[in-house]
């Protein structure tokens, strides 16, 4: 009989946006409240290992604002090179966006990204929104909104 051990994907905990959090071991239920921002470990993969012995991964998220899971295909320029390409929105919210971006190898944190497309709603309402890049993981771009203000369409889409 194989007793190779399950692989699980690491647990997701929010912090507010002081960094408390509160990790809570997945067998027994044992919780601990910390601070993310003073134990270093705000989204990074974390491994602890509980008073009950059990030996798990988590990941602590930031967020100070709603993030609603979208599927969503969109239009990404660079500002610099003028190149533009079709992207897969995964995850929307007032001040930033998740994206998969199909050949993001000229793509750096910091780098300035016009991003277009248009919701699900009943009106298929079009966004048009400048963004900058503040993390990439293989395909997947992190970028916070910049700019004017946020778009009150989004906000209302984001309610709904």
């Amino acid at each position: 009989m194989d007793k190779s051990p399950e692989v699980q994907e690491p647990l997701t905990f929010y912090a507010d946006k002081d960094g408390m959090t509160v990790i809570i071991c997945p067998v027994c239920g044992f919780s601990k409240e910390v601070n993310a921002f003073e134990t270093d470990i705000a989204r990074k993969k974390t491994k602890a290992r509980c008073k009950c012995n059990h030996t798990f991964e988590f990941i602590v998220e930031i967020r100070t604002l709603y993030r609603k899971e979208v599927i969503l295909t969109g239009q990404c320029e660079h500002i610099k090179s003028h190149k533009r390409d079709t992207i897969q929105i995964k995850d929307l919210s007032l001040n930033g966006i998740g994206f998969e971006h199909p050949s993001p190898t000229d793509i750096a944190v910091g780098d300035r990204l016009k991003i277009a497309f248009r919701l699900d709603n009943k009106a298929k309402s079009k966004i048009n929104l400048l963004s900058e890049v503040a993390r990439i993981n293989g395909k997947f771009i992190g970028a916070r909104f910049i700019g004017p203000g946020s778009d009150p369409t989004l906000g209302f889409y984001l309610q709904t």
